[in-house]
């Protein structure tokens, strides 16, 4: 196996090697966000290698510690990791003008969902569900425009939503069908006033709007419904989860 290679001094700044030639940036994030706040990240294109910078020499060195001992894979293929000799990225690749990047300026921590062919009820409490798994959730507003069920979900990370998008984007929560499309949204934050069936803000206390809270309300009749699914809502027997041991096809649920 290849040695890891720690020599220079401790850095904010990780230098990966052996990525796929065509790893993403976004492939990059995911490693790292679970570490710690990504102040920025540089693909060198066509080297297989990458440099991500971390908020602070200790959350890098935490980084490399684990993957020295268990080093991560993208598409099959293991990370190496190692402290760079430079102490900040001063020419990262992520474009401001591309929000699709991941952590850019200007492109806050919202995500805009949209639920294609819900054959099941989702509500608020069913988008919070799933999101909350990759990080903390700031605010949610869910609304119906064009026959499609859609949400705008506020990370308190941007990284997080980051995680979130490239993990949750094209999966089913239920076995072909209720299939998440996600995107950056251009909004910085959400505005929500009242806590209700559509709305939630998660950082404070607000008062209640009409509706009030969410009450789950399953689509069709009593003889479609078999038992309960991963949110707590009635589903049809003959329906599965998609996924090794996960829920619909997303991943981090476990049973």
């Amino acid at each position: 196996s290849k040695k890891i290679r720690t020599e220079n001094d401790p850095s904010p700044v990780l230098h990966a090697r052996n990525l796929p030639d065509d790893c993403t940036e976004m492939e990059l994030i995911v490693l790292g966000q679970s570490f710690g706040r990504i102040v920025n990240v540089l693909m060198l294109k066509g080297k297989t290698q990458a440099f991500i910078e971390m908020e602070s020499a200790p959350v890098a060195t935490q980084m490399l510690n684990v993957y020295t001992q268990s080093p991560p894979y993208v598409r099959n293929r293991p990370i190496y990791f190692q402290y760079s000799k430079h102490q900040h990225i001063s020419n990262p690749t992520l474009s401001s003008s591309d929000p699709a990047n991941g952590l850019t300026a200007g492109v806050g921590s919202v995500l805009h969902v949209e639920v294609h062919n819900m054959y099941y009820q989702i509500n608020l409490d069913t988008i919070h569900q799933v999101f909350s798994k990759y990080g903390s959730i700031a605010r949610i507003v869910t609304f119906t425009k064009n026959g499609l069920f859609q949400a705008l979900v506020e990370f308190t990370d941007q990284a997080n939503a980051v995680s979130a998008k490239t993990m949750l984007d094209g999966q089913n929560l239920y076995t072909q069908c209720c299939n998440l499309k996600i995107q950056m949204s251009k909004l910085e934050k959400i505005s929500v006033k009242y806590n209700s069936e559509k709305s939630r803000d998660f950082t404070q206390n607000l008062p209640s709007g009409e509706g009030g809270m969410p009450q789950h309300q399953p689509l069709g009749g009593p003889q479609q419904m078999g038992g309960m699914n991963a949110y707590g809502q009635p589903m049809p027997p003959q329906v599965g989860f998609q996924g090794q041991q996960g829920y619909g096809g997303v991943p981090g649920y476990q049973q």
